[in-house]
């Protein structure tokens, strides 16, 4: 949960506690010549959702912490809030909220990861428990702008049996299988 992004050499990192990330918060932590030096701010989300899933968002839970490939702007989805946070990593190490501070996403959804296009200013924020992807535009000082919420659960899918996906949340990674049916064997007649 480690990102160095633009605003200097710096550190924005996601605490865990436990290794659950709703006890952690964010913090940002000088680097310079390979070394990580003290904290220079730290921020704790507060609130909930509203959402259908009291058990996992009873509270924040920020899940990851993205660099804007381009500006300064930090991005930290929180499952537990439905939002994704919006900062500003300052040269001197500070992280104050972005003009526009967060982006909210459907009740229930739990904004839990991004990746950003590698040639347009395009991010994706994966919705977890909403099953959802939603492409956003980056604008360079009010950050994610959604444009679009399409399901990653195809409604007609692989009703056949004919395919298996596995997706590998640690790896980043997504598996495909073909299910092959065994043939069976033609018993030969005796004559």
């Amino acid at each position: 949960y480690q990102r160095r992004v633009h605003g200097g050499p710096h550190l924005v990192v996601l605490l865990l506690s436990g290794g659950r990330c709703w006890d952690g918060g964010l913090c940002v932590m000088s680097f310079a010549n390979g070394e990580i030096g003290p904290v220079t701010a730290s921020i704790s989300h507060e609130g909930h959702t509203l959402g259908p899933n009291k058990q996992r968002q009873e509270g924040p839970h920020p899940h990851a912490v993205h660099g804007d490939p381009v500006t300064d702007l930090v991005y930290v989805p929180d499952l537990g809030c439905d939002t994704v946070f919006q900062y500003v990593l300052g040269n001197d190490g500070t992280l104050t909220p972005a003009p526009v501070a967060a982006v909210a996403f459907p009740p229930g959804s739990g904004p839990r990861g991004m990746s950003f296009h590698p040639t347009l200013r395009v991010a994706y924020v994966t919705c977890e428990m909403g099953g959802l992807v939603t492409p956003c535009r980056l604008h360079d000082t009010n950050g994610l702008i959604p444009f679009q919420t399409v399901s990653s659960y195809p409604e007609n899918y692989s009703p056949d049996g004919k395919l298996y996906v596995v997706i590998n949340r640690n790896h980043d990674t997504m598996a495909v299988f073909r299910i092959k049916k065994k043939k069976k064997k033609k018993k030969k007649k005796k004559k």
